[in-house]
């Protein structure tokens, strides 16, 4: 089964939130002592490692989940849709947009002194994705959010939730944390003291990234990855809706469009809930949260859902979204 952008990115925050275990903290965390120095070193640096890394597993995801996304509007489930009738924000993106992305990583191949037919190749097979939007079958470019910098920048998740119709950008984000009761009061300032932590620990020898900004960035960045793929994918559904106010552009992706299900632990169990107000559960499971997963998977092909699965300590763990398999 191929690895999506939500699996690598859940495995990847799984494996940070371990190395943050308590079971490291003596290691990761600075020993008050004169003696220990030698031991404080070494704990700042792999919390510096972590830092890099962490911000990687967000970014990674933001890049590969837009992609995914992108790849998926020319393919919806039995309602394909031409692409002169996708808003116009979508069609600059993976046209103009797409040529901006190609030429600048083409630019990135000329540093790293790649052999010119690879570059020429590679030119040729996304430069046809983007001439092949005059026909009826196409895909889009996954360049064409226009990405131009090795990092992501807040600005470029800015942009690529506008031009996949999202009202408010990184307003829209925070109001999806409250919605969800993971509430981050300004997840922009989350990403960027995350990417401040990731640029200082690879350019500065000494710099020093706290272990508690490090342990709170797991929910931050779960919050965050959560939020932007529940309101692009929400492009998805309209587009396979055929909504033409969506696709006229006189329609925005907004908070209220979203309905949130529930799935949460409580002790042993796992319990189902149809919305997180539900005083009852629908469904019990004492072997994992799965089983319950599927049954909302099964039920939910072109439903206009989210389904958010929490821990006992109220930390998204999983999630899924609308289906057009």
């Amino acid at each position: 089964m191929d690895i999506t952008a939500r699996h690598k990115f859940l495995n990847g925050i799984k494996t940070f939130k371990n190395a943050l275990s308590l079971d490291n903290q003596e290691t990761m965390i600075m020993v008050d002592t004169l003696v220990d120095s030698l031991h404080d070193e070494r704990a700042r640096m792999l919390r510096n490692g972590l830092a890099v890394i962490g911000y990687s597993i967000l970014e990674d995801f933001l890049k590969k989940r837009a992609i995914e996304v992108l790849s998926q509007i020319g393919t919806i489930r039995n309602n394909p849709i031409a692409f002169n009738e996708l808003p116009e924000r979508l069609k600059k993106a993976s046209t103009i947009n797409a040529l901006k992305g190609i030429s600048a990583e083409v630019e990135k191949m000329n540093k790293q002194k790649m052999d010119i037919n690879r570059q020429i190749l590679f030119v040729q097979e996304e430069s046809s994705k983007i001439a092949n939007t005059q026909e009826y079958s196409y895909e889009l470019s996954p360049f064409s959010m226009g990405w131009i910098q090795s990092n992501l920048g807040h600005e470029d998740i800015n942009q690529s939730l506008t031009i996949f119709g999202v009202d408010g950008g990184w307003e829209a984000i925070r109001e999806i944390t409250n919605l969800a009761e993971v509430t981050l009061a300004r997840p922009i300032d989350s990403f960027k003291s995350a990417a401040s932590r990731r640029h200082n620990a690879a350019h500065d020898a000494d710099t020093d990234s706290p272990y508690d900004n490090l342990l709170n960035y797991v929910n931050e960045a779960t919050s965050i990855a959560f939020s932007f793929d529940t309101l692009i994918t929400k492009s998805l559904y309209f587009i396979s809706r055929q909504d033409r106010a969506y696709l006229r552009g006189d329609k925005k992706i907004r908070t209220e469009d979203i309905s949130i299900r529930l799935i949460r632990r409580q002790g042993d169990q796992w319990k189902y809930f149809k919305n997180k107000n539900s005083p009852r559960p629908i469904k019990i499971s004492r072997t994992g949260y799965q089983d319950l997963l599927n049954s909302f998977k099964n039920r939910s092909t072109c439903k206009d859902e989210v389904l958010i699965v929490k821990d006992e300590n109220n930390i998204i763990v999983d999630w899924e979204l609308y289906s057009f398999s």
